[in-house]
């Protein structure tokens, strides 16, 4: 297994069929998937996508302290591929990218059934539940990324 960078249009199909099945597929190009401080990471099976993960740098009004914070935005794994450690290792391999490119937070909208993937990687809490329209309950996390 071997996570790799992908252009955004690589992670449409995954997001789409795994985050969003019941919304236009224009619901899965994200604003800021382009620009060049963005990034996208996939684990390929037999040429397939099965795994994808996107981080862009953005801040959150939850964290004005941050420097340099970067949002994850729609890890999804193939159900076929679940509980494989796929996401796990796309997680740690984008900690240490995210290292690298001198990020200091990073933080996200987890879904509620993500919760304990998410804990498992000592990630914490920074919202009460709200609710994404179409998509369900989710809370903010995020965690911190120690300076190299």
């Amino acid at each position: 297994m071997k996570i790799l960078f992908l252009k955004a249009e690589e992670t449409h199909d995954l997001r789409h069929s795994v985050l969003r099945p019941n919304q236009p597929r224009t619901a899965v190009v994200y604003s800021g998937d382009e620009i060049e401080s963005s990034f996208h990471l996939g684990v390929k099976f037999e040429n397939q996508v099965i795994a994808v993960s996107t981080y862009h740098l953005e801040s959150s009004p939850l964290f004005p302290n941050t420097e340099r914070a970067y949002r994850l935005r729609g890890m999804a794994v193939d159900p076929k591929f679940r509980r494989q450690k796929f996401a796990e290792r796309m997680f740690l391999f984008a900690e240490a990218e995210l290292q690298k490119r001198g990020c200091d937070l990073l933080w996200f909208h987890a879904r509620e059934v993500a919760f304990p993937f998410y804990e498992k990687l000592n990630c914490l809490y920074a919202s009460e539940m709200f609710d994404i329209e179409g998509i369900g309950p989710h809370k903010t996390m995020y965690k911190r990324i120690p300076a190299r």
